[in-house]
């Protein structure tokens, strides 16, 4: 979600976007504009973003019109969000405490849009990995699986020797004592 001003002169958003390059067409992004000279609008707004990443960008002024991001209710709002939160807030001599309960505090709006661009970037290239260590794994896998059907094979293929009885044994000494004899008989 990007939470931007509603006044027609405020371009921040471009800035911001412009930053993301062409990743934004990557992503899906929610636009929500806002008055930063009302409160209620802004805790409502707030209340309104649902992305797991959540942008918060005003171009700079004059250092009261900032002043409400100094505003508790607006720092407790920001701190219970669950996603991803960055605030590009002014310019970067402007320090609010807003930059105090955010994930990332960006010196400017595009700033901002820089920092999500790195973050995009490097979850594509962790994702890259996963999925070649999961395809590696799935190789190994396999050819485990190859390995073992092999030496199955191999372990049915495997003659055992019998072990010799006692009569096998009768039997064999016999055939050697006759054996002898024959021989004795020839060599007379």
């Amino acid at each position: 979600s990007l939470i931007y001003s509603s006044s027609s002169a405020a371009q921040v958003h471009q800035d911001f976007l412009g930053a993301l390059g062409d990743l934004k067409h990557e992503i899906k992004i929610e636009e929500l504009k806002t008055r930063f000279n009302n409160l209620n609008e802004l805790l409502a707004t707030i209340d309104m973003a649902k992305g797991n990443v959540i942008a918060i960008i005003r171009g700079g002024g004059d250092s009261n019109d900032l002043m409400i991001f100094d505003e508790d209710k607006v720092l407790q709002k920001i701190a219970d969000l669950k996603s991803y939160r960055i605030a590009g807030i002014g310019h970067s001599a402007d320090n609010n405490l807003v930059n105090a309960v955010v994930d990332y505090s960006a010196t400017t709006p595009t700033d901002a849009g820089n920092h999500l661009k790195e973050q995009l970037t490097q979850n594509k290239r962790d994702m890259w990995e996963i999925s070649n260590l999961k395809q590696n794994f799935k190789n190994l896998e396999d050819h485990t699986l190859e390995l073992q059907t092999k030496n199955n094979e191999l372990q049915n293929r495997i003659v055992v020797p019998k072990t010799p009885t006692k009569s096998t044994n009768i039997n064999n000494m016999l055939i050697v004592v006759i054996v002898v004899l024959i021989l004795i008989i020839i060599a007379k």
